[in-house]
């Protein structure tokens, strides 16, 4: 068994079953006692797993330490926000009308822009463009910015929402919503990875009446 795919087995053993001795662990991932001690020293060293001492266990002599996870273990353990993120977004949409869900969507991406400081509206076009792309590359969209005939365009080649957004295209209103308060100009969506684009494309027309 390679060894990440085995530390990655021990933490989530101990997060699916709580704190184990050595012995209850190594039977758990089917692993031998010393092996599995070498695996530990490492995730001990990496602040991952600690040893608690128990001495309530009833035995004869020293009690044995007893492996748990640390609180910075838990960024190790699988997550599942996807699906909660679905399961929410199904809700909404049963809750209440398109209209009021799309509208919902572009507050939180209102919201979500205001959380960065934004240049001043008479900050040239092209600088608040320039510091869009850099929010949204840091919030985890592989962004990039373009000038074609007159129109600015912002490319999305991967979006952190996009699997989401296959399942309920409304989550694009939050996208729009981002790129239009972070930029403070409208945009239209002419692609989009949720239609099996190949990126996001969104476009600002009529630049060069802009402010400039």
């Amino acid at each position: 068994m390679p060894s990440r795919y085995l530390r990655q087995m021990i933490l989530e053993t101990l997060s699916q079953r709580g704190p184990l001795t050595l012995d209850e662990l190594a039977r758990a991932v089917q692993s031998a006692p010393p092996a599995l001690r070498y695996h530990l020293r490492i995730l001990v060293a990496d602040g991952l797993v600690a040893p608690q001492d128990v001495t309530h266990r009833a035995r004869v002599g020293r009690p044995p330490a007893v492996y748990a996870l640390t609180a910075r273990a838990h960024a190790h353990l699988p997550h599942q926000y996807e699906w909660l993120a679905v399961q929410l977004l199904d809700e909404l949409a049963r809750t209440y009308s398109e209209r009021e869900m799309r509208a919902t969507l572009r507050r939180i991406g209102q919201r979500l822009a205001k959380t960065t400081p934004l240049p001043r509206t008479r900050v040239r076009l092209s600088t608040r463009l320039t510091r869009a792309v850099d929010v949204l590359c840091a919030r985890g969209y592989a962004a990039r910015l373009e000038k074609s005939d007159g129109d600015w365009m912002i490319h999305v080649c991967y979006c952190p929402y996009q699997n989401v957004a296959a399942h309920q295209r409304a989550v694009c209103e939050l996208d729009l919503a981002l790129i239009g308060t972070l930029t403070q100009v409208p945009w239209r969506m002419t692609h989009c990875l949720a239609r099996q684009d190949t990126e996001c494309t969104f476009v600002v027309s009529s630049a060069r009446k802009m402010k400039k």
